[in-house]
């Protein structure tokens, strides 16, 4: 409940309360405090998100990163089903999932690489890509 109510609010914090708490929810999440598909909120797309949700979200995967490693992070996000809900990694349309893929890059050029998180991801992106361009050869053909 806590979690929620703060991360519809996050817009009336300030960067360092943003920051203050993607942290405290971060040790949360580590000591399993809070169950991981709590994350189920949290949706990155450029429809769902604002600049203080996309701080808060790097502040938060960056803290979980530092403190698990991205690989145990990543397993714990695949383990509970967080990787397939579809809203940190939506699978709804490419648009949306390029925009997810960038938004995993751009956080990772500082400190922890968290653009592995995305890799599922992207390879997903990139065989829908493929397969649309087979699906539209042969109508240009006519």
């Amino acid at each position: 409940r806590l979690w929620r109510s703060t991360y519809d609010a996050l817009e009336s914090l300030s960067v360092k309360e943003i920051d203050i708490s993607a942290r405290f929810f971060g040790y949360l999440f580590v000591k399993s405090v809070l169950h991981w598909n709590a994350l189920t909120v949290i949706k990155i797309t450029a429809e769902d998100t604002n600049a203080s949700n996309r701080n808060f979200i790097q502040s938060l995967f960056r803290f979980l990163g530092m403190e698990m490693g991205v690989g145990n992070l990543q397993a714990k996000l695949q383990h509970s089903g967080v990787t397939s809900h579809g809203g940190l990694f939506p699978r709804d349309s490419l648009e949306k999932a390029r925009f997810a893929i960038n938004f995993f890059e751009a956080i990772s050029m500082q400190s922890v690489e968290l653009s592995v998180l995305a890799l599922p991801l992207r390879q997903w992106y990139d065989a829908e890509v493929v397969a649309m361009r087979k699906r539209r050869r042969p109508e240009e053909a006519l």
